[in-house]
């Protein structure tokens, strides 16, 4: 009587192993998450990102904008084709989808300190000094410290630090 069981139990053991060969890296994983699911903003813009750190830059220009083809107002993705304008030289171009990221969640972070960043090395005193201000209330509103230790201290450490 026990081995319909124990054959459920090796089959879906070996469905299992095979699905886990299917997802031996990666670039494997978000491609087979992105074939599975076609509608997933995410998966495309995490295949993008992975494409990015690789050097792949035209891939990951292709998947980022594959993710605003479906969520079109997508902060992250925004942000990450901006980070392919700027890799490209086209700072311009750049700073339109750093803002475009802005516009769509304000309280992006990455948008705001890529848009500092370009302001800055631009020479764009006005725009750079706004910038700041938008990074100090978030940083403010979520609960960072003020005064200009890293944000990141505080969200990776999990630890309090001085408000002083």
């Amino acid at each position: 009587a026990p081995l319909p069981g124990i054959l459920i139990i090796l089959s879906l053991m070996s469905l299992t192993f095979l699905r886990t060969l299917e997802w031996g890296n990666e670039e494997k994983l978000y491609l087979s998450t992105v074939n599975n699911t076609r509608t997933s903003f995410r998966a495309n813009n995490n295949l993008g990102v992975y494409y990015f750190r690789n050097n792949q830059i035209d891939k990951a220009e292709e998947y980022f904008k594959r993710s605003l083809e479906i969520l079109p107002t997508y902060a992250e993705a925004l942000n990450n084709i901006g980070a392919v304008y700027q890799r490209k030289g086209d700072l311009f171009g750049a700073i339109a989808y750093y803002q475009k990221s802005v516009q769509s969640n304000p309280n992006y972070l990455l948008a705001h300190e890529n848009l500092l960043a370009l302001y800055r090395y631009l020479e764009r005193k006005e725009e750079a000094e706004k910038e700041e201000e938008a990074l100090r209330s978030i940083h403010l509103r979520l609960g960072f410290p003020p005064n200009g230790q890293l944000w990141q201290t505080k969200a990776m450490g999990g630890f309090p630090l001085d408000k002083s």
